[in-house]
């Protein structure tokens, strides 16, 4: 779960200012030093040179001021998913073929054509209607990180393709800028080339797409990062031998320089130039230069604690019907995990840990239609007496945050209150303002009366509490402040909606009174 804590000024953006700023924020939610040395498990972020740097990174201080080395110090694995498959789109088809680029400048040209223009959005769409075709929205990216938004964009030109190229040769017998832009982009479009690869990104990310989407989860356990991506890697291969679904339908209906599209396959789209082999092995390229960088980027996976957190995963473990296997499961990477953290357990509770393993392995095993984080969620909350030292270890693992992607809606959300047209609210104000936007207490079940209480009781000087009561006007008037404070001294001392008066010096001594909502 991820918490807002505070919102605190850093004195410089340098691992020292972004260092400080975060003791400040943790002391103002009661994790002072003290607290930090004795609970600290992991510390999550982005892969800024200013949080990751190995001498002196804001990992790094935390480790040197609490002077513990067992800090395990993350990267965001969203961000790592993320910048090993952009980058290597950009980059790494670069250095011999411009191709994917071309793609990504049409994708990108397309959606920006259509969004600007209500005009152009009804014509294309009329023209879809003409086609029998279902109009999709275009998607851009060039604001996005996520590969889902990317996914969208890549699909939403897919799908519109022949209505988009039916519009583009219509406007280039215009005049003017747009007639030229059109003409130019009409030509990157009905290239061949542009829309084999744009089948085949399509089928590639929708195989990393639900990674992403997984990684972005708050409730990511951490032994089901290695899980994912090994799926993602062996379907990555899979399309190096055998074509995905999309890059299948181009092979299948691309002849003699006509591509036949639409939902229907029943619209055909002349395309120029291009070899298709050769455009293929370049694709293949791709996917293996992928398939390196991510398990470059997840190297870390190898190494302790991760790789022995990976035994937690419960859809892995050995069925109940294989004892022998299930026996010998995790034995050596539990031992390897409590002495890692041997801060949190001593010998004894260690030695009991060791003695619970196989009951939690039996417990689990089975569970294979649930999430890891469900399975021991639902353990935890039942606390069961032989389960109750190596459920621990569980807890642990749980507190970790692979995925700094919450973090990034809470932004976005800072983003959303904090708006040009309120640019004077104040750091304390904005602090507040998040800290209810956070807050996962639905209304019907919010108390207020520690607010109220809290709020009577941090006046400077007593607050007086006065009831206005609604309805008709009195005599003509509506009613005024000497009416209700007249009215307030017959207050309903049974009402449980309203705050009781504070007693005067003539009540009774050691009354029990409080104000109360």
């Amino acid at each position: 779960m991820t918490a807002f804590a505070d919102i605190v000024e850093a004195e410089s953006s340098d691992a020292s200012g972004v260092f400080d700023a975060i003791l400040k924020a943790a002391d103002r939610v009661e994790l002072d030093d003290e607290a930090l040395q004795s609970k600290l498990v992991m510390v999550s972020m982005d892969g800024a040179t200013v949080n990751q740097g190995s001498r002196s990174g804001v990992g790094r201080r935390f480790k040197d001021h609490l002077d513990r080395d067992d800090i395990m110090i993350g990267w965001c694995v969203n961000h790592r998913f993320e910048l090993g498959i952009l980058d290597t789109i950009k980059h790494k088809m670069g250095e011999n073929d411009n191709m994917i680029a071309l793609v990504e400048e049409v994708v990108d040209f397309v959606f920006r054509f259509y969004y600007g223009s209500p005009r152009r959005r009804r014509i294309v769409k009329h023209i879809s209607q003409l086609l029998d075709e279902d109009p999709a929205y275009f998607s851009g990216f060039s604001g996005t990180r996520w590969l889902a938004s990317r996914l969208r964009a890549y699909k939403a030109l897919w799908k519109n393709l022949p209505a988009v190229i039916m519009h583009f040769e219509e406007a280039t017998n215009g005049r003017g800028e747009e007639a030229n832009k059109c003409k130019g982009y009409l030509r990157k479009l009905k290239s061949a080339r542009t829309i084999q690869a744009l089948y085949f990104l399509i089928d590639m990310l929708e195989v990393l797409e639900p990674v992403s989407v997984a990684f972005q989860k708050e409730d990511l356990f951490v032994s089901e990062i290695q899980r994912k991506l090994s799926t993602a890697l062996v379907e990555f291969e899979a399309l190096k031998h055998e074509s995905g679904a999309k890059y299948s339908q181009f092979k299948d209906n691309f002849t003699d320089g006509v591509l036949m599209c639409g939902k229907l396959l029943q619209h055909s789209v002349e395309l120029v130039g291009g070899n298709v082999l050769a455009t293929e092995q370049n694709l293949h390229a791709l996917a293996t230069a992928m398939m390196d960088a991510l398990n470059q980027r997840f190297a870390f996976l190898n190494e302790t604690p991760y790789r022995e957190f990976s035994m937690l995963d419960h859809q892995m473990m050995p069925p109940l019907h294989a004892p022998a296997q299930l026996a010998l499961y995790g034995n050596q990477e539990m031992r390897c995990l409590l002495g890692f953290f041997e801060r949190f357990f001593d010998a004894d509770e260690q030695g009991a840990m060791m003695r619970q393993w196989p009951k939690l392995k039996v417990a689990v095993a089975n569970q294979k239609s649930l999430s890891p984080v469900q399975v021991y969620g639902n353990l935890l909350a039942a606390q069961p007496t032989d389960l109750d030292k190596i459920l621990r270890i569980v807890s642990l693992a749980l507190t970790l945050s692979p995925s700094t992607a919450g973090v990034e809606r809470g932004f976005s959300a800072m983003n959303n209150i904090k708006t040009t047209t309120r640019h004077g609210l104040s750091n304390k104000v904005l602090s507040n303002l998040m800290r209810i936007n956070s807050s996962k207490t639905e209304v019907a079940d919010f108390d207020p009366c520690p607010a109220i209480s809290h709020w009577l009781a941090s006046a400077k000087r007593p607050r007086k509490i006065v009831k206005v009561p609604k309805g008709p006007t009195h005599h003509g008037r509506r009613r005024g402040a000497a009416d209700v404070q007249e009215e307030d001294t017959h207050h309903d001392a049974e009402d449980p909606l309203l705050p009781l008066p504070p007693p005067d010096s003539d009540s009774e001594a050691g009354s029990d009174n409080e104000y109360m909502a």
